[in-house]
Parts: C-alpha cells; sequence; structure tokens
C-alpha cells in the first residue's frame, strides 16, 4: 500500500498565467515540491498582466500538474499601476483565501509575500490547523515600501511592523533569497537556527541543454547595433533607475544599443527620461516561447538594485542569466548578496548605485572588450549548476521534510 504523501499548502496570490517573478517561482516550485508532497496552490484571479484574463468567478479548481492542484478564489483584478485597485486586489484575495483555507486540511502551510500581507493570513491558518508554517520572504514588507518612499510610516505601518516581527519570531521556518536577507530577517527578530537561504534558482537550462533560439529572433531584439545592453524583467521602485537613466544618456553612440522588456511602477518614468534617445528600445513583457531569444540577444544584462535597499529585496535576474553564459553589470551595493555572488562568481562587474559615471564608463569599456566578456560567460556556465532550481528546491525538500 502506497503511503499517504503530506499536504502542502502553498499560499501566493499570483499563478499563471500571471506573469510576475512569483508567479513563475510558485510554479515552479509546486512542481518540485510535487514530487514528494501533494500541494494545494491557493491563488488569486489572474490580475497580473495575464494572459489569457480570466471572467469572473467565486472560486475555480485546476489540475496544474501531477500532483498540484490549484485553487482560485474570486479575487478583483483591478489594473496594478493604480494603488486603490491594487489594495482591493490584495484585500479581496485575502479575505477569499482566509475562508477557502480553512476548510483546507494541510499538513504543512508554505506563505510567499504576494500579496505584502500574506503571512497574516499564512500564520493565522496554521495557527488555526495546529501545522508547522514555512515562511518564504520574496521582499521584506512593509520596510521595502517605506525605504523606497511608497508608503509613509504611520501608525499602521508600525503596527504592520510589528506583526511581521512577531511572526518571524514564530514561524518553523523562515525561507530567505539571499546572506544579506538572511541578516536583515534574524536582526528582525527571526531565530538564526530557523532561517535559511534558498535562492530562486534558473528555470532556464543551459545553452548545451536545449537548442538555441531561432536567430531570427534574436537579429530583431539587437537591432542595428553592434554591442547590445539588455534589462528584463520588472521595473519595480528597488532598482537604481536615476544612475541608469543618466548613464544611458551619455551613451548615444549608435553602435551601443539599449534594450528594455517588461513593464513595472517605473517604466513610465523611464521611457519618459530617455524617450529622446535614438538608441533605446523598450518592449512589454515577451511571450514565453521567446524568452530565451530576450535573453540571449544582448551582449551583457543589467541587474540593478538601489544603495537603500539590500537586504530587503534580491534580484533573482541574475541565475537565469548565469544558466545562459550571459555576463552581468550588477548596479547595486558592495555590501548586497547581488555584489557579492558576482565577485565571488567573477561573472561581471559590480557598479556603485550612486555613480551614473561609473555606469556609463564601464558599458563604454566593455563594449570595447570581448576578451574580457569572453571570460565571464565561462565563468557564469560553470557556476549555473549551482543556482539552478533543482538544486535550489532539494535544499527545500528536505528542510520540508524536517517539519512534517
Amino acid at each position: 500500500m502506497t503511503p499517504r504523501r503530506p499536504h502542502l499548502l502553498m499560499i501566493n496570490q499570483y499563478f499563471p498565467p500571471d506573469t510576475s517573478a512569483t508567479a513563475r517561482i510558485t510554479s515552479e516550485m509546486a512542481k518540485k515540491l510535487a514530487e514528494d508532497f501533494q500541494v494545494t496552490v491557493l491563488c488569486g484571479r489572474p490580475s497580473y498582466d495575464p494572459y489569457p484574463r480570466h471572467g469572473w468567478y467565486l472560486l475555480r479548481r485546476e489540475t496544474f500538474a501531477p500532483g498540484v492542484r490549484v485553487i482560485r478564489v474570486g479575487s478583483t483584478t483591478f489594473h496594478r499601476r493604480r494603488m486603490k485597485g491594487r489594495l482591493t486586489n490584495y484585500f479581496s484575495y485575502l479575505t477569499l483565501a482566509l475562508s477557502v483555507g480553512a476548510l483546507l486540511r494541510p499538513d504543512l502551510v508554505l506563505v510567499m509575500t504576494d500579496p505584502p500581507f500574506a503571512h497574516l493570513a499564512g500564520w493565522l491558518l496554521a495557527r488555526w490547523k495546529r501545522r508547522p508554517l514555512v515562511y518564504n520572504i520574496r521582499d521584506f514588507h512593509p520596510d521595502m515600501a517605506v525605504r523606497s518612499g511608497a508608503v509613509q510610516e504611520t501608525r499602521l505601518v508600525r503596527l504592520l511592523d510589528r506583526l511581521h516581527r512577531a511572526i518571524l519570531r514564530r514561524a518553523n521556518a523562515v525561507i530567505v533569497l539571499g546572506e544579506d536577507m538572511r541578516r536583515y530577517a534574524v536582526q528582525k527578530g527571526a531565530p538564526p537556527e530557523r532561517t535559511y537561504v534558498v535562492r530562486d534558482g534558473s528555470y532556464l537550462q543551459s545553452q548545451n541543454g536545449e537548442p538555441p533560439p531561432n536567430p531570427a529572433w534574436i537579429r530583431t531584439y539587437r537591432g542595428p547595433h553592434r554591442f547590445v545592453v539588455g534589462y528584463a524583467g520588472n521595473f519595480g521602485f528597488a532598482g537604481a533607475w536615476d544612475t541608469v537613466i543618466q548613464a544611458v544618456r551619455q551613451l548615444r553612440q549608435p553602435e551601443i544599443g539599449f534594450l528594455f522588456v517588461g513593464e513595472g511602477a517605473e517604466k513610465p518614468r523611464i521611457q519618459h527620461a530617455l524617450s529622446q534617445s535614438p538608441n533605446v528600445r523598450f518592449l512589454p513583457y515577451q511571450p514565453e516561447h521567446r524568452l530565451r531569444a530576450v535573453l540571449e540577444a544582448p551582449d551583457l544584462h543589467l541587474v540593478t538594485l538601489r544603495e537603500d535597499l539590500e537586504g530587503l529585496v534580491v534580484p533573482s535576474k541574475l541565475y537565469p542569466l548565469l544558466a545562459l553564459g550571459k555576463p552581468v553589470v550588477a548596479v547595486a551595493p558592495e555590501g548586497s548578496d547581488l555584489a557579492r555572488l558576482v565577485r565571488q562568481i567573477d561573472c561581471g562587474q559590480v557598479v556603485d548605485p550612486r555613480s551614473p559615471e561609473a555606469l556609463a564608463e564601464t558599458l563604454r569599456s566593455l563594449s570595447q572588450n570581448p576578451t574580457i566578456l569572453q571570460h565571464w560567460r565561462k565563468n557564469a556556465q560553470k557556476a549555473a549548476k549551482e543556482f539552478s532550481l533543482d538544486t535550489q528546491f532539494e535544499r527545500l525538500k528536505t528542510l520540508m521534510w524536517r517539519l512534517v
């Protein structure tokens, strides 16, 4: 007789066809954990630039993959660029998710940080069911919102911070994305012996693991430029965008091109600031089957983090770039996990996020130095296996088996 697999409840608002990074990582994590667990993902109606969109429903059940059941609650789907709409989406999801989650019988609860208050729902459900809680921190809230200037430090924000500290102390395991985030979590009250680093890892295979993308797509994304600098992902508040904007303005020579792909709150401002730069092109998120071509097209990629946000957010863009052997320029503080990894792997260069002059000079110099780029490519490919999804998620599975 086959033994019953433990039932894992995963709580995250976004799940495919949502296009957010957490939607992708939640789906990949669910498939991997389903090798050992019976997985239920409790998510919302797609609202993060999804394709296709869902019509209204109160509750919907799906089978996403073998061993992965998806329960979608009928949360609102207002556009994310308006804060009132985004908050309505958040609270409608949390209210419905708590109601549905109370009817489930998990052996283990794993909660992420979409929406920013999801840890409260995860903690309440785990406490109600008397089950272990694994808290997977993607971004630190409300800390990141306060540091980035998105919200003021009001009484409500301070209350949310105290609740967050209490949950950090009580969670059976706290999972973070980097060493700087682990230090910050411990400072906030997470017990060191229950706080672990499990990185997002790369969901792409190496260049030797699958055929290359359509060369015509790559030529289209590169355009007429001899040297192309890329950025693909979310244009959020955590990036050092003012530095990037000023550096790009200093590099107006036609042989250097810039390809920015993605969406986010800061994109309209960046796009407007660079609207007079003829060597800059902006594209929305591209279809899944073109993702590798988007990442292969540039000669190097920017990965950026503001100087005051290290430990609060860890950019995950580095890992798929390692898998494809792409060098990077990390516009990030020296003390950040991102800067440490780039130096440790020797797959690119770190630039002060306060210095647009240094960034412009770095890109200008690298555009004339194919030898160092080739050296970084080789190092990136060597390090890729350590930062694959399989390697990282095996660590997560080992940890979770200790709790059931």
